[in-house]
């Protein structure tokens, strides 16, 4: 664009439309007003302004010439604009960094609420319509663009008519610079993201949901968690619960699967009360198995678990008063575990304890929350390492002891085997640690069977066919048809081994005790002989004690070592006399004093057991304490 300037001092001015003043040849500056302005005619393209010189009191006029290339290629810029927004469906614009005027496409007028419809702005007007927040970044972007760092990329939320954000992504770059390399000109394009963006959440929130309950899913779960877990300040921490529906596959067999599936919609939408923030989540991890993450301010701890614990027992019962369960329907209960810890645990470690309180809970058959305590973390590792030696050789990790049990002149008439574990810290691990576990894993019938096929080759190995051995028996033996099974196979095998028995205990009287008195009937037929264990101590009557083909009774050692009580003595004395009288022999336990020995052999006791004559002792040390014996 040319400008001339025609008065009497034949100044010709660089005139700027968007500056107040215009500047001299000589470089003086001059204040304008402008006056009027005429539009020469067409074939000119020129238009003269008239201004009034502030400064001089006086008229200039201005003609301005355009050249026809110049104002081709300006007419055509908007144009330009339009059409790319067509091609890309993108608000394009560019900004003259000269002047500071940024031009626009059409489309821009879908975002801005420009009533006189212009299509060029000033960087304020740009600026004013992003969201407060992102508009210091939006501006560090631009600077690092014009610094020459290359093009700009930015996301940020903009304000369209009637004061609505919208997310755009924006991008631009310089495209223009003089020959000193000084930006002059910065194109870019504004794409509105705000559908696709919440098509990404929608489908990000389905990749994340239980399409069932509508609870989130596992993935979710850990990405939130684990997000919140790193974020928290040290005064709020985190509680795990863990959930599942005893006996739900059940309910699928007995109902069909729709009805399962409803049980465990009514289950999550319970759990789900649990929630007071919006940072804790609710999630469904396997068929019938829930977790909750719950966040509480540390200086309420207490406050928030008593209430947690109060709610969760309601929803114990919400689930237990649901339609399906009918007198028809399988006994199906919803099982929590909780665990509430450091801040520092690791959510992997939360939900493993919370787990191991889950289990618990199921074992005990709680009909509550029941929350994690050491001890139980203690016996789930023990359950763990014995899962791990189940898997290999058994002789590797198991060892039968002997403890020998004598008769009256005290000579080794036999013994009871007692199971030892070795764990993984070659630690020997007494059977009050662990058999309680084998039962529970139902892997004790296993080790059970290992333990006869050792004691029958120790038998044949030293000839021991004189010697009498008993085995502890629980009343899960009678029942696990494959132990039944195998024992019956190996004994038929070794009919040389006649004194085997099985020691029983007073609660095989709560069992089936016809379906166990025929099993023992089977076993007898292959030689077995039954002990009853711990008598005295239990509820047993003496008519259930008729029912059972019993052949030895042993006192327990809660009477004999406190024998110096006169009732532990009656206790004693009525024992053995019952026995007698029934043609059963006896065997007093935990004998550790010669006193002891004394007062119990008087009473006509046959056979004694106890630290006095021996702790229980390996293999190698038992042959020697009967080599002793046939020596002496």
């Amino acid at each position: 664009m040319m400008l001339c300037i025609t008065q009497s001092v034949q100044d010709e001015i660089v005139f700027a439309i968007s500056k107040p003043n215009c500047r001299l040849r000589e470089g003086k500056m001059m204040e304008y007003q402008k006056k009027k302005n005429k539009l020469r005619p067409p074939r000119r393209r020129a238009m003269d302004l008239t201004l009034d010189d502030l400064n001089n009191q006086r008229h200039v006029t201005l003609t301005t010439e355009f050249d026809s290339d110049t104002l081709a290629k300006e007419s055509s810029s908007i144009q330009h604009l339009d059409f790319s927004k067509n091609a890309i469906n993108e608000w394009v614009w560019d900004w003259n960094l000269q002047n500071g005027a940024i031009k626009h496409n059409k489309k821009w007028l879908e975002i801005i609420d420009d009533k006189d419809h212009r299509l060029i702005h000033t960087i304020e007007t740009y600026l004013n319509i992003i969201h407060p927040d992102d508009r210091n970044t939006v501006i560090s972007a631009i600077e690092r663009c014009i610094a020459d760092e290359g093009p700009f990329h930015c996301q940020y939320r903009m304000k369209t008519r009637g004061n609505q954000f919208i997310l755009v992504r924006d991008s631009g770059d310089v495209v223009e610079r003089d020959s000193d390399g000084k930006p002059l000109r910065v194109v870019g394009a504004i794409l509105n993201i705000t559908e696709q963006i919440e098509q990404e959440r929608t489908l990000r929130m389905l990749a994340f949901q239980d399409s069932l309950t509508g609870v989130f899913n596992r993935g979710y779960f850990y990405e939130q968690v684990q997000q919140r877990l790193e974020q928290s300040e040290s005064n709020l921490y985190c509680a795990i619960i863990s959930a599942d529906v005893d006996n739900f596959k059940l309910i699928n067999d007995r109902f069909g699967h729709q009805s399962g599936d409803n049980l465990l919609c009514f289950v999550g939408q319970q759990l789900l009360t649990l929630t007071q923030r919006a940072e804790d989540i609710v999630a469904r991890f396997g068929a019938d198995e829930f977790v909750v993450a719950l966040f509480f301010d540390r200086d309420k701890q207490s406050e928030h678990l008593t209430s947690t614990i109060a709610m969760s027992e309601t929803i114990v019962a919400n689930i237990q008063d649901y339609g399906l369960n009918t007198h028809a329907s399988p006994d199906f209960h919803l099982r929590l575990g909780l665990y509430h810890g450091k801040i520092e645990d690791s959510l992997e470690f939360r939900l493993h304890l919370a787990d191991i309180a889950l289990s618990h809970a199921k074992r005990l058959n709680a009909p509550n929350c029941v929350c994690y305590q050491e001890w139980m973390g203690e016996r789930f590792a023990i359950r763990r390492e014995l899962m791990r030696c189940l898997e290999q050789d058994l002789s590797e990790h198991f060892i039968a002891y002997i403890q020998p049990i004598v008769d009256q002149k005290q000579n080794i008439v036999g013994g009871e085997i007692l199971l030892r574990w070795r764990n993984q810290a070659g630690e020997l691990v007494p059977p009050i640690k662990f058999i309680d576990e084998l039962e529970t894993m139902r892997k004790l019938p296993m080790v059970t069977y290992w333990l006869f096929q050792r004691v029958i080759s120790m038998i044949n190995q030293y000839q021991w066919h004189h010697l009498s051995f008993s085995i502890n028996i629980s009343p899960s033996h009678f029942s696990n048809t494959t132990f039944m099974a195998q024992l019956m196979s190996l004994l038929a095998q070794y009919p040389e081994v006649k004194n085997l028995k099985m020691e029983i205990t007073e609660t095989v009287m709560f069992e089936d005790v016809a379906a166990i008195r025929a099993s023992m009937d089977d076993l007898i037929d292959h030689k077995i002989q039954f002990s009853l264990d711990d008598f005295g101590t239990g509820f047993s009557s003496i008519d259930h004690l008729l029912q059972l083909p019993i052949t030895e009774l042993k006192i327990d050692k809660s009477f004999v070592g406190n024998i110096e009580h006169e009732q532990n003595r009656s206790v004693i004395e009525l024992i053995l006399a019952m026995a007698h009288n029934m043609k059963l022999s006896c065997v007093a336990e935990g004998i550790e004093q010669a006193e002891q020995l004394d007062y119990i052999r008087a009473l006509g006791c046959e056979k004694f057991q106890g630290y006095y004559f021996s702790r229980p002792v390996p293999e190698d040390e038992f042959v020697a304490l009967i080599n002793n014996q046939l020596l002496s």
